[in-house]
């Protein structure tokens, strides 16, 4: 029972200092962040970008009008009313 105890506050204090090891990590890691994310926005950076979508939004709408296009195989009778007739002429000859 003793030996029990004894391990478990092994594990407890090695997990203990694991988390102060993360935690110490973590706010370095925060620390970097933190500069580079405010070097990376000094400006306002979504005006330009937001100005951009908002014409091309506005060219979008003006859209040319396409013929519709066939899809789709032609039936028979669609042929049929789209063949023309021709003749060959040839002259009359020897």
């Amino acid at each position: 029972m003793v030996e029990l105890l004894v391990t478990q506050q092994r594990k407890l204090a090695e997990a203990q200092e694991r988390i102060r090891t993360l935690e110490a990590t973590v706010e370095e890691l925060q620390k970097q962040l933190g500069a580079s994310a405010a070097a990376k926005f000094a400006e306002p950076f979504s005006l330009k970008a937001e100005e951009k979508r908002q014409e091309a939004r506005g060219r979008k709408a003006k859209k040319k009008k396409n013929k519709p296009r066939r899809r789709g195989r032609l039936s028979t009778a669609e042929k049929l009313a789209l063949a023309e007739q021709q003749e060959s002429v040839y002259p009359e000859g020897d």
